[in-house]
């Protein structure tokens, strides 16, 4: 995990935004950090990836090795670092703590995103904060079946069965119980800052 200063919880939204917009490489100070190799568990590849001599995958996903990590996990590093697929090269820990959201079946990554984020600190980052939390409603209202991961913000990692009846109460639910979402949300990264912060002293 990183040591450095955390970065403006507005920095990190709009530096995230316009690397989604454009397709670019996500920048992220991963230092030793392998934490999203270890446990991000589906990794897709598209037509060219899979033709690629260098990735071992089953045809779908890249291969994981018998702890869980990825295949290509060697000595700490990457060993296809320069040729790795565009998921990796795109993924961005910090996306976690800019959503206000933890990722159930990846603790570690979120710890890495949160440690990356100082929490919001002024109305820029309430603004960028609210924005960003009414695309996630958004995105799990109108998506039966959403994976956060792939739709970017939130890497819940809940069952398809649950992502389906929150939709369902999202959809019904009215604003004052929205804000009231948006809240429990806060509430939620503001303890995850809390036990990072407690872990770095």
């Amino acid at each position: 995990m990183s040591t450095r200063e955390p970065l403006k919880f507005a920095a990190v939204a709009r530096r995230i935004s316009r690397e989604r917009t454009s397709g670019a490489s996500a920048v992220v100070d991963c230092g030793t950090c392998t934490m999203c190799c270890r446990e991000l568990q589906r990794i897709a590849l598209t037509p060219a990836e899979l033709a690629s001599p260098v990735l071992r995958h089953d045809g779908k996903h890249l291969l994981r090795q018998p702890d869980g990590s990825c295949t290509h996990l060697v000595g700490g590093s990457c060993e296809v670092y320069d040729q790795r697929p565009r998921s990796c090269r795109t993924f961005d820990c910090r996306a976690l703590a800019v959503a206000m959201c933890k990722a159930l079946s990846a603790p570690g990554v979120t710890r890495a995103g949160y440690a990356r984020v100082a929490p919001p600190c002024d109305a820029e980052d309430v603004a960028y904060g609210t924005a960003v939390h009414k695309k996630l409603l958004r995105a799990v209202a109108q998506m039966p079946g959403v994976d956060a991961v792939d739709a970017g913000y939130a890497a819940v990692g809940v069952p398809e069965n649950e992502v389906l009846l929150a939709r369902r109460e999202l959809l019904a639910m009215p604003a004052e119980a929205r804000g009231e979402w948006i809240a429990q949300q806060a509430r939620i990264a503001a303890d995850l800052w809390r036990e990072v912060g407690n872990e770095q002293e």
